[in-house]
């Protein structure tokens, strides 16, 4: 029974030391493509608050703009626009932020962005 509790005592103390671990660090400029549109996200954080500004760049010159807010937690990430658009996704072993798009009429689109140097 001893070996049981210790084993728990282990497991409670990882998982709290992991629990306190601070998110990794998004801030920056990241960048990707969806089918023939250029995407860039500029990503502010604070603590595991972030904050962005996501411009698209269409293939005919056009240019939208949203400003996003969101939380990074381990290797979650998600956002959102106050529109209703979301993303859920992972900070991938690659360095990549990869995951699901959702508009607000609940198209979804599987994106990927990169950081930029």
């Amino acid at each position: 029974m001893r070996f049981i509790l210790a084993i728990l005592a282990v497991g409670l103390a990882v998982a709290a030391a992991a629990a306190d671990a601070p998110p990794p660090q998004l801030a920056g400029t990241w960048g990707g493509r969806y089918l023939i549109a250029r995407f860039s996200v500029d990503i502010v954080q604070q603590g595991a608050e972030v904050f962005g500004l996501a411009r698209v760049d269409t293939p005919l010159g056009g240019r939208w703009t949203y400003h996003l807010d969101g939380r990074v937690e381990g290797d979650r990430v998600t956002g959102r626009h106050h529109s209703g658009h979301r993303f859920e996704g992972r900070l991938e072993a690659d360095g990549r932020i990869a995951g699901v798009l959702t508009t607000r009429h609940g198209l979804t689109f599987r994106v990927s962005i990169r950081r930029k140097p």
